[in-house]
């Protein structure tokens, strides 16, 4: 028998990368090494290349090793323990190496250009240096994530850093005698046990010298397990299957090599660019579009800001299909919550030190935003500090443009905050004219600056999301409603269904909205449930959708975004649909979208109502103003649907249906009811 050694590289097929090389580089030492001596051993090694964790937040990867063996023996010097968990020094152990998992972070630096600081290594990369170590802990966690979630498994996974240009002397030179994860020019297998003892001290068995690595199998399995091989194998592929008609369509968008409409923003980089319009307009689109083309064109690091969880989480998706790299030493395009962004300047700047929890959101964020404003405005930070800031925290605070989605939604000391630090030219902002979740009062971006001089405005009428239907169904739901709300239909974009039903949702009916939705070349992540806040349930601390076991038992299969331990993931698993509450819907959109209980939507609206902190319009009534407020929430998640808006209703007897039946009525021929 012989150890099978498997290389995969997962990036461009046409490109020779370093990380190819790399791999194939340590396989080829391995294969050396590993037919010189445990004849007897036998399993398989899988040496992976530029991974890509659909997913995760840090989702680049340049190496994975991963191994199954037997008899697989050496000895070697070595703390291990035993079942109490107590550490024995000893050398010369018999170590048995069985499962293991190691991520490699890949750097090509020369010693000049790398430097220690206590325990962690940094890289130079033009003016700014950056913490490699730090970078490689967050890739460990990152894979034990992806690995749980998609295939459970959760394997200790040791991280090593691999500087292939530094010499053994100069290694020594700069890490003296210390234990690192560091490895120089080449290593050899034996060298990567070594180190990986390091990290996780090996498991001795009771009276003997005999200790064993087995980091990823059941301690009740078969060491060599074929299947988990199979399954850490396949992963990386099976992912991006999910990706579906849609998704692409967006890839192909972000990765054209020129933008055809880019002339018309002549701005970008010379005054505030502001994109306005309303819901299903292509604004969202448009900004991935333009911070893709300034990344890839200019080498720009772009940072996508918005306020919405599960909106972040569908652009990382699309943003890792296309390819983006997470930007550590290259051009980059990277989406945040504005309060997680917020908190890294007020923690960079010292305004606020020490932990964050709840109450810091609801009472001091306010506070604390208002007080680095006053900072900025009165000189107490000033060029030279924001500039130092940014060489500190490279990653998190230096970015060459700001793009910010629902910028009308935005209050004005956030604003001037971005204004003071980078300038009106190196911003772009969304504007959705008239949706409010979080101020209930529109931001003016453009107050008191200069239309063609300080600031450019596109805006746009023509509804590129929704089908023709559709968008004649939202703009009719607008008119009974009351509100000053159109949207121009695209007269190429032909179609759209429209189902109002009173019925609970089935099984039979499921299976013909997602039968419909995959026949049209999507995957099951382009069909998105919204649901009110009265389906959700709390348990043990842990909120989910409270009829997920029935759709479960129905195998209706979903993705629980309402669960907020999955807030920041997407779904990767091929027969998932997505599920979130109507008030994280804002920005997303799917092929087939199912607003569930939606009369159960008007009435916590109704009930949630808070006056804006804004002198109301003199002859406008609090009745009045409440339903202005629900009517334009209630197209939120109207506006979602690309071709097919299933709205089912709780009550038969609320103002809601009757609303509804009478549009139905009207327009029967596109409408269909259901009782």
């Amino acid at each position: 028998m012989a150890i099978k050694i498997t290389v995969k590289n997962y990036g461009d097929s046409t490109v020779t990368s370093p990380e190819k090389q790399a791999a194939e580089q340590i396989s080829e030492h391995f294969k050396f090494e590993l037919d010189s001596y445990n004849k007897s051993a036998f399993g398989e090694i899988l040496i992976l290349s530029n991974l890509t964790l659909i997913g995760q937040e840090v989702k680049d990867i340049d190496l994975l090793i991963v191994g199954f063996l037997e008899n697989c023996k050496m000895n070697i010097n070595t703390k291990s323990k035993d079942n109490q968990n107590t550490i024995q020094d000893a050398e010369n152990k018999d170590l048995e190496v069985k499962t293991f998992c190691y991520v490699i972070e890949l750097k090509d630096h020369p010693i000049e250009r790398i430097k220690t600081e206590g325990a962690n290594s940094f890289v130079n990369y033009k003016d700014h240096w950056h913490d490699v170590t730090t970078q490689s802990e967050k890739q460990k966690f990152s894979l034990l994530n992806y690995f749980n979630n998609n295939i459970g498994i959760s394997p200790y996974i040791c991280n090593f850093i691999w500087f292939r240009n530094i010499s053994n002397d100069e290694y020594f030179a700069l890490y003296n005698k210390q234990e690192t994860n560091v490895f120089a020019f080449k290593f050899s297998f034996k060298d990567l046990i070594q180190k990986s003892t390091y990290q996780q001290i090996p498991f001795q068995l009771a009276n003997t010298n005999h200790c064993i690595i087995n980091n990823i199998s059941n301690q009740n399995k078969e060491f060599f397990d074929k299947t988990t091989v199979l399954a850490v194998f396949n992963l990386f592929e099976q992912s991006r299957k999910a990706c579906g008609t849609l998704t692409r369509q967006k890839v192909e968008l972000l990765t054209k090599q020129i933008l055809e409409d880019q002339k018309e923003i002549p701005s970008i980089g010379d005054k505030l660019t502001v994109l306005a319009g309303r819901a299903g307009t292509g604004k969202t689109v448009r900004l991935l579009q333009i911070a893709t083309q300034l990344a890839k064109s200019e080498g720009s690091r772009c940072l996508i800001l918005t306020y919405n969880h599960a909106l972040i989480s569908d652009i990382r998706r699309v943003l890792a299909f296309a390819g983006m790299p997470d930007g550590i030493d290259n051009y980059t395009v990277q989406i945040s919550t504005l309060h997680a962004y917020f908190i890294k300047l007020l923690n960079g700047f010292g305004v606020v030190q020490g932990g964050i929890d709840q109450n810091f959101f609801d009472v001091i964020f306010k506070q604390k935003t208002v007080e680095l404003l006053e900072y900025l405005d009165h000189g107490v930070l000033d060029k030279e500090d924001i500039q130092g800031l940014m060489k500190k925290e490279y990653d998190a605070i230096a970015w060459d443009y700001i793009l910010i989605d629902e910028a009308q939604d935005w209050n004005e000391y956030e604003k001037e905050i971005l204004y003071s630090i980078y300038g009106k030219q190196r911003i772009i902002v969304a504007d959705g004219v008239d949706q409010f979740i979080r101020t209930g009062k529109k931001q003016d971006w453009t107050r008191v600056l200069k239309a063609n001089t300080d600031y450019y405005k596109k805006t746009e009428i023509i509804g590129l999301r929704q089908k023709f239907n559709l968008v004649n169904f939202v703009n009719s739901y607008s008119e009974n409603a009351g509100l000053s709300w159109k949207v121009t239909p695209n007269n190429c974009f032909v179609g759209g269904k429209i189902i109002i039903t009173t019925n609970t949702y089935s099984t039979l009916f499921h299976k013909r909205l997602f039968d419909d939705c995959i026949s049209n070349g999507n995957a099951a992540y382009d069909m998105l449930f919204l649901v009110p806040p009265q389906l959700i349930e709390e348990n043990n601390n842990v909120k989910r959708f409270s009829k997920i076991d029935v759709f479960k038992k129905n195998e209706i299969h979903l993705f629980d975004g309402t669960n907020a331990n999955l807030r920041n993931k997407y779904p990767v698993n091929l027969n998932e649909c997505r599920l979130f509450q109507y008030d994280s819907c804002r920005g997303l959109e799917a092929w087939t979208v199912v607003c569930l209980h939606f009369d159960d939507l008007i009435k916590y609206k109704i009930n949630t109502f808070e006056e804006p902190n804004e002198e109301s319009v003199a002859l406008e009534s609090k009745e009045d103003r409440i339903k202005r407020f629900v009517n334009l929430w209630s197209l939120m998640p109207l506006t979602r649907a690309i071709d097919t808006l299933v709205i089912t209703i709780k009550d038969k007897e609320s103002k809601t249906t009757k609303i509804l039946k009478e549009l139905a009525n009207e327009y029967s021929d596109t409408i269909e009811w259901i009782d």
